[in-house]
């Protein structure tokens, strides 16, 4: 068991990684979306997010039109991403189902 900077312990890495404490949420993701859309990936399409955590950065991508999906390495994952109406596959418990070109941009 970690400490996740509160005092308790957990198991769980977003509880410890993403924690509102070390990470709070912030305009952060949707200012990133915003830059990334503008200057790199220069249109909507399909987007996946590696390592996609609690799912901030994926939500503020859909809100800017691209169609995403997250995988990461942690079952806890699919549950923290759940809220954003996002698809995630918990790479712990499946294999990597994609095909090649499956997807325009990889964040």
């Amino acid at each position: 068991m970690t400490d996740n900077g509160a005092g308790a312990e957990s198991n769980n890495y977003l509880d410890v990684v993403y924690s509102d404490e070390r990470k709070p949420k912030t305009n952060y993701p949707s200012v990133f979306a915003n830059y990334l859309n503008k200057t790199c990936f220069k249109g909507v399409g399909t987007l996946l997010d590696v390592g996609c955590g609690r799912g901030d950065m994926m939500h503020a991508l859909s809100e800017v039109g691209y169609s995403v999906t997250g995988i990461d390495g942690s079952p806890e994952s699919v549950t923290s991403c759940e809220p954003h109406q996002v698809s995630v596959l918990d790479l712990e418990n499946s294999d990597f189902p994609f095909e090649s070109n499956s997807f325009q941009y990889v964040l």
